[in-house]
């Protein structure tokens, strides 16, 4: 039980302490012998001499209380996401315009008005194309490799708006979330010259040099020369330039309801991915599987 006080705290029925909201989503907390702590929205200590606090109570008082007690994953297409949690709104990948015709969400990257952050899990146009316009329309800063942040860079995106990455780094997001990035790999794209049915059997392919790769992605941009004048038009404009895919990533993300793994391309490092162990994970299936450099059999 609760009981509202004329100075705009509210008092613990247990406990007798005082919770008054703070800016920044920050909750002072008095105890009736005096002391007091500062915690944020989910009840963990900030600074003071009081260090324990009722998370439920932290969480009215900041005013993020019913962001906080729900995440929510949207999906976009493809490989895209918006990861709503703790009051922060993250784009997974940016990639959202289509082919007119072509099934969808119905928006564009144009629509977007909220967004916290963009990861980008590599640097393909099918992941990337958009991000520049939603940092635009939100201010969201940019987590992505080296690549990413160059072809960003080009499109005008202001540097304090990006985060380069490679794997390894822990960063802080904001109101308790935290994302890992650890490195991974892209799927076989070049183990075929034309997009093959999901139950056409792939074998072999072992051992095939990088100049061997190239010269079958140059074969495969021969099948794509004979795709439809929509199509070639949505490729034309989304062209940002990528010198390959600029190495892929995976995030590990730590949020007040649970851990969440985001990858974008079915390719893996066995060495990292089997040793995580998220509440929720997204995973790439389309094309050709690549674990630790060759593709998958089967």
């Amino acid at each position: 039980m609760t009981g509202d006080d004329a100075s705009g705290g509210v008092k613990h029925g247990f406990s007798g302490a005082m919770y008054v909201g703070l800016a920044e989503g920050r909750v002072q907390v008095t105890m009736p012998d005096g002391r007091r702590g500062i915690f944020n929205g989910i009840g963990r200590w900030i600074e003071g001499e009081l260090y324990d606090a009722d998370p439920e109570m932290c969480g009215v008082r900041s005013g993020i209380a019913e962001d906080l007690m729900t995440t929510t994953l949207d999906w976009y297409g493809c490989s895209t996401f918006r990861l709503e949690t703790a009051g922060l709104s993250i784009f997974l990948d940016a990639y959202i315009d289509r082919v007119p015709g072509a099934p969808g969400s119905g928006l564009t990257a144009d629509d977007i008005d909220r967004c916290d952050w963009i990861v980008i899990g590599h640097s393909h146009f099918d992941h990337l194309y958009g991000a520049e316009r939603i940092v635009a329309n939100t201010g969201a800063t940019v987590i992505g490799s080296y690549e990413t942040v160059r072809i960003l860079a080009d499109l005008n995106v202001a540097t304090d708006r990006m985060i380069c990455v490679a794997g390894g780094e822990r960063i802080a997001l904001g109101n308790d979330v935290v994302v890992e990035v650890f490195p991974s790999q892209h799927s076989c794209v070049w183990s075929h010259t034309r997009p093959i049915p999901a139950d056409e059997v792939c074998l072999g392919d072992l051992g095939v040099t990088w100049q061997e790769q190239q010269q079958r992605m140059t074969e495969l941009a021969g099948w794509m020369r004979g795709l439809g004048r929509g199509a070639k038009d949505h490729l034309r404009a989304s062209n940002q330039g990528a010198r390959g895919d600029g190495g892929a990533l995976i995030y590990l993300f730590h949020t007040p309801d649970g851990t969440l793994l985001y990858q974008d391309t079915s390719g893996h490092w066995t060495g990292i991915l089997n040793r995580l162990r998220p509440d929720v994970a997204v995973l790439a299936a389309a094309g050709r599987g690549n674990i630790d450099g060759e593709p998958t059999q089967g």
